[in-house]
Protein backbone atom coordinates (compact mmCIF):
# COMPACT_ATOMS: atom_id res chain seq x y z
CA UNK A 1 0.00 0.00 0.00
CA UNK A 2 3.08 2.20 0.72
CA UNK A 3 4.20 1.84 -2.76
CA UNK A 4 1.02 3.03 -3.83
CA UNK A 5 0.97 6.13 -2.29
CA UNK A 6 4.73 6.43 -3.86
CA UNK A 7 3.06 5.88 -6.78
CA UNK A 8 0.31 7.93 -6.47
CA UNK A 9 2.75 10.81 -5.71
CA UNK A 10 5.16 10.15 -8.38
CA UNK A 11 2.44 10.48 -11.03
CA UNK A 12 1.12 13.81 -9.48
CA UNK A 13 4.37 15.20 -9.58
CA UNK A 14 4.85 14.18 -12.84
CA UNK A 15 1.51 15.81 -14.46
CA UNK A 16 1.88 19.09 -12.00
CA UNK A 17 5.17 19.44 -13.79
CA UNK A 18 3.54 19.26 -17.10
CA UNK A 19 1.33 21.65 -16.83
CA UNK A 20 3.86 24.71 -16.12
CA UNK A 21 3.32 28.02 -17.99
CA UNK A 22 5.13 28.37 -20.75
CA UNK A 23 6.55 31.84 -21.32
CA UNK A 24 7.33 34.18 -24.03
CA UNK A 25 10.45 35.46 -25.26
CA UNK A 26 11.34 38.05 -27.04
CA UNK A 27 14.52 38.34 -28.62
CA UNK A 28 15.91 41.15 -30.72
CA UNK A 29 18.08 41.03 -33.50
CA UNK A 30 20.21 43.32 -35.14
CA UNK A 31 19.29 44.91 -38.54
CA UNK A 32 20.29 43.69 -42.04
CA UNK A 33 24.07 45.07 -41.87
CA UNK A 34 24.80 43.85 -45.29
CA UNK A 35 21.88 46.59 -46.80
CA UNK A 36 22.81 49.42 -44.96
CA UNK A 37 26.61 49.20 -45.98
CA UNK A 38 24.91 48.59 -49.72
CA UNK A 39 23.22 51.82 -48.96
CA UNK A 40 26.10 54.08 -48.03
CA UNK A 41 28.25 52.46 -50.83
CA UNK A 42 25.78 53.90 -53.33
CA UNK A 43 25.82 57.18 -51.46
CA UNK A 44 29.07 58.04 -51.00
CA UNK A 45 29.86 58.10 -54.69
CA UNK A 46 26.88 58.06 -57.14
CA UNK A 47 26.69 59.02 -60.17
CA UNK A 48 25.20 62.19 -61.85
CA UNK A 49 22.50 62.39 -64.41
CA UNK A 50 20.32 64.61 -66.38
CA UNK A 51 16.51 64.19 -65.65
CA UNK A 52 14.30 64.95 -68.31
CA UNK A 53 11.90 67.78 -67.85
CA UNK A 54 8.64 66.04 -67.75
CA UNK A 55 9.80 63.39 -65.04
CA UNK A 56 8.99 63.46 -61.67
CA UNK A 57 11.39 63.08 -58.83
CA UNK A 58 10.43 60.73 -55.74
CA UNK A 59 11.94 60.43 -52.67
CA UNK A 60 14.82 58.27 -52.24
CA UNK A 61 14.83 55.11 -50.51
CA UNK A 62 17.32 53.01 -48.30
CA UNK A 63 18.06 51.00 -51.49
CA UNK A 64 16.88 53.49 -53.87
CA UNK A 65 19.37 55.98 -54.99
CA UNK A 66 17.23 57.91 -57.63
CA UNK A 67 13.70 57.77 -58.20
CA UNK A 68 11.19 59.45 -60.87
CA UNK A 69 7.96 58.96 -61.81
CA UNK A 70 7.89 58.65 -65.74
CA UNK A 71 4.17 60.00 -66.22
CA UNK A 72 2.45 58.54 -69.83
CA UNK A 73 -0.73 58.68 -71.55
CA UNK A 74 -1.25 54.67 -70.65
CA UNK A 75 -0.41 55.73 -66.79
CA UNK A 76 2.78 56.01 -65.11
CA UNK A 77 6.04 54.33 -64.76
CA UNK A 78 8.36 53.85 -62.10
CA UNK A 79 12.33 54.61 -62.28
CA UNK A 80 14.36 52.89 -60.05
CA UNK A 81 17.82 53.34 -59.40
CA UNK A 82 19.81 51.21 -56.88
CA UNK A 83 23.29 49.93 -55.95
CA UNK A 84 24.62 46.41 -55.51
CA UNK A 85 28.14 45.88 -54.20
CA UNK A 86 29.20 42.68 -55.30
CA UNK A 87 27.93 40.14 -57.86
CA UNK A 88 24.51 41.28 -56.49
CA UNK A 89 23.03 37.55 -57.00
CA UNK A 90 23.84 37.63 -60.43
CA UNK A 91 22.27 38.75 -63.64
CA UNK A 92 20.37 35.54 -64.15
CA UNK A 93 18.86 35.82 -60.57
CA UNK A 94 18.40 39.09 -60.81
CA UNK A 95 16.18 38.46 -64.29
CA UNK A 96 13.68 35.58 -63.12
CA UNK A 97 13.00 38.05 -60.13
CA UNK A 98 11.79 40.42 -62.80
CA UNK A 99 10.27 37.68 -64.49
CA UNK A 100 7.95 36.89 -61.24
CA UNK A 101 7.03 40.52 -60.77
CA UNK A 102 5.39 40.09 -64.42
CA UNK A 103 4.20 36.91 -63.39
CA UNK A 104 6.20 35.15 -65.69
CA UNK A 105 8.23 31.82 -65.60
CA UNK A 106 12.20 31.51 -65.02
CA UNK A 107 14.31 31.59 -67.43
CA UNK A 108 17.70 29.68 -67.94
CA UNK A 109 20.91 30.50 -69.43
CA UNK A 110 19.90 30.06 -73.08
CA UNK A 111 17.17 32.07 -72.28
CA UNK A 112 19.59 34.99 -71.11
CA UNK A 113 20.44 35.41 -74.69
CA UNK A 114 16.62 36.79 -76.04
CA UNK A 115 16.09 38.77 -73.33
CA UNK A 116 19.24 41.23 -73.45
CA UNK A 117 21.41 43.04 -75.03
CA UNK A 118 24.80 45.30 -75.07
CA UNK A 119 24.40 48.96 -75.18
CA UNK A 120 27.77 51.14 -75.38
CA UNK A 121 27.57 54.38 -73.78
CA UNK A 122 31.19 55.93 -73.78
CA UNK A 123 33.57 53.18 -72.87
CA UNK A 124 31.01 50.83 -70.65
CA UNK A 125 28.95 48.37 -72.03
CA UNK A 126 25.76 48.15 -70.54
CA UNK A 127 23.58 44.99 -70.52
CA UNK A 128 19.87 45.79 -71.29
CA UNK A 129 17.18 43.56 -69.99
CA UNK A 130 13.62 43.73 -71.45
CA UNK A 131 10.44 41.66 -70.31
CA UNK A 132 7.11 42.10 -71.38
CA UNK A 133 4.06 40.41 -69.32
CA UNK A 134 2.45 37.83 -70.88
CA UNK A 135 -0.96 39.91 -71.10
CA UNK A 136 0.99 42.74 -72.70
CA UNK A 137 0.09 45.19 -70.62
CA UNK A 138 3.22 45.81 -68.36
CA UNK A 139 6.76 46.03 -69.49
CA UNK A 140 10.08 46.15 -67.90
CA UNK A 141 13.36 47.60 -68.53
CA UNK A 142 16.93 47.68 -66.80
CA UNK A 143 19.98 48.53 -67.42
CA UNK A 144 22.29 46.89 -65.44
CA UNK A 145 26.05 48.84 -65.48
CA UNK A 146 28.67 46.99 -63.34
CA UNK A 147 31.44 48.81 -61.89
CA UNK A 148 34.44 47.75 -60.26
CA UNK A 149 32.56 47.94 -56.74
CA UNK A 150 29.50 46.40 -57.55
CA UNK A 151 26.36 46.93 -60.02
CA UNK A 152 24.01 49.55 -60.89
CA UNK A 153 20.85 49.00 -61.83
CA UNK A 154 18.27 51.48 -63.92
CA UNK A 155 14.76 49.83 -63.70
CA UNK A 156 11.97 51.38 -65.57
CA UNK A 157 8.43 49.52 -64.92
CA UNK A 158 5.02 50.77 -66.21
CA UNK A 159 2.45 50.69 -68.94
CA UNK A 160 3.86 49.22 -71.98
CA UNK A 161 2.52 52.38 -73.89
CA UNK A 162 4.52 54.31 -71.23
CA UNK A 163 7.59 52.29 -71.84
CA UNK A 164 7.53 52.51 -75.61
CA UNK A 165 6.81 56.08 -75.40
CA UNK A 166 9.67 56.71 -73.10
CA UNK A 167 12.04 53.98 -74.88
CA UNK A 168 14.39 56.92 -76.67
CA UNK A 169 13.72 59.63 -73.37
CA UNK A 170 15.34 56.37 -71.36
CA UNK A 171 18.38 55.77 -73.64
CA UNK A 172 18.74 59.61 -73.69
CA UNK A 173 18.75 59.23 -69.95
CA UNK A 174 21.01 56.53 -69.53
CA UNK A 175 23.47 58.75 -72.02
CA UNK A 176 23.30 61.82 -69.35
CA UNK A 177 25.07 59.33 -66.77
CA UNK A 178 28.28 60.69 -65.71
CA UNK A 179 30.62 58.74 -63.21
CA UNK A 180 32.53 60.60 -60.53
Amino acid sequence: MKNFFHLGYLVLAVLLLGCQQREIHVYTAPKNLRAIAQSETASAAPPAWTVPEHWVSQPTTAFRVGSFEVPGTAGAADLAISFLSGPAGGVLSNINRWRGQLQLPPTDEEGLKSLTRLLRIGEDSILMVTLTSADLQTRIVVAIWEKPDGAWFFKLMGPLPTLVQEEAVFSQFLGSVVWP
